[in-house]
Order: structure tokens, then sequence, then C-alpha cells
């Protein structure tokens, strides 16, 4: 049952963490002291995390991340909690933050810029050649889709390596990726 005094948390951002152990022990250290439970995924290509907690230790933590320079821009997905969610708090580095296989990449060469709301619209009202290559799995694209979209049939978003074959095609033209929440803005195509 949700409970207003909680609030689960998700997160992510491609960003070049130097030192991805030092980043681990800080964010055990905030998120222990807060009591939050949860996953971090920690990598030299950025974080991906997952928490919940109680409102106030919530907003305490994301205010702590944001005082990092490479967190000024954090942006949060955020639901109800029900203070169950997680069982313990779980911080690990990893060699990807998203799992990909895709290996090393340059973040800032390789991620895709992102667009707003009234960028997209402009695409659509000026009738420009583009499509939106849908990165969420088929269950979430089903729930609502852009016109234009192209559907990868993604089970997981850690399956698209192997769909790169077949979309080779887009190569050429001008794409708009869609990603979930928890999703990767990665320029793969």
């Amino acid at each position: 049952m949700v409970n207003d005094n909680y609030k689960v948390i998700l997160f992510y951002k491609f960003v070049e963490i130097k030192d991805p152990r030092a980043l681990m022990a800080s964010q055990k250290k905030i998120g222990a002291s807060l009591g939050l439970q949860g996953r971090i995924l920690i990598a030299e290509e950025g974080i991906n995390g997952t928490l919940e907690g109680r409102s106030n230790e919530i907003e305490t933590y994301k205010q702590q991340l944001r005082e990092n320079p490479l967190f000024q821009d954090l942006v949060f997905k955020e639901s109800a909690g029900t203070g169950r969610a997680f069982n313990r708090l779980e911080i690990k580095v990893r060699p990807e933050v998203v799992t990909l296989g895709a290996g090393k990449f340059d973040i800032g060469r390789e991620t895709a810029k992102e667009i707003t709301a009234e960028e997209l619209k402009a695409l659509y009202d000026n009738k420009e050649d583009f499509v939106v290559l849908d990165l969420r799995n088929d269950f979430e694209i089903k729930a609502g889709y852009f016109e234009k979209t192209v559907n990868p049939e993604l089970q997981n978003f850690r399956d698209l390596p192997g769909k790169l074959p077949e979309l080779a095609y887009l190569k050429d033209k001008k794409v708009i990726a869609a990603r979930a929440a928890s999703g990767a803005k990665r320029r793969l195509v």
C-alpha cells in the first residue's frame, strides 16, 4: 500500500566518473545516514539508481547528490513509495550502468542531445523528415507512442545491440530516440 511518507526515485546520467569507487563510498555513507534503501550502479560512464526512503530523506539525498558538479542537472523520476520496495541499500561499481555489452564509449561525443517537447512538436509542425526510435519495451510502446515511431521490438533495453543490424536503414535519417525513465540515450544508430 502506498504511504505518503515515502518516495521512490529513479535516476541515471551518463557522465564521466573518474573514480567510481570513491563515488560508491560516498553514496554508501549518504544513503546509510539517511536510511535509504535501493540500488545504485556506478561505472566510469555514469550512475543509475532507484532508491526509496522517507520523503524528507529523499529530498535531502537529491540535494546532496546535486551538490556534486557532475550531477547538478540530474533529473529524478519520482513515485509514491510503500516503505517496503527494497530490503537494503546496495551500491556497486560495474563495467556499465545500463547493461548493453556495447563496450566503452566517449560520453561527450556519443551521448545524444536531448530535445524539448516544443522542439519535437516543431519537427512535426514543419513536416521534417525524421523518425522516432522508441527504445522502450513492447509493453510501454503499447501504452502509447508518437507518429513516425519505429519499434525495434525490444523486450529489454539490453537487447538493443542485437537489433542494430535491423536498424541500419536509419543510418542516414534524423533519428529521435524515445526512452523510458531508466533507459539510456546513447547514440547507437
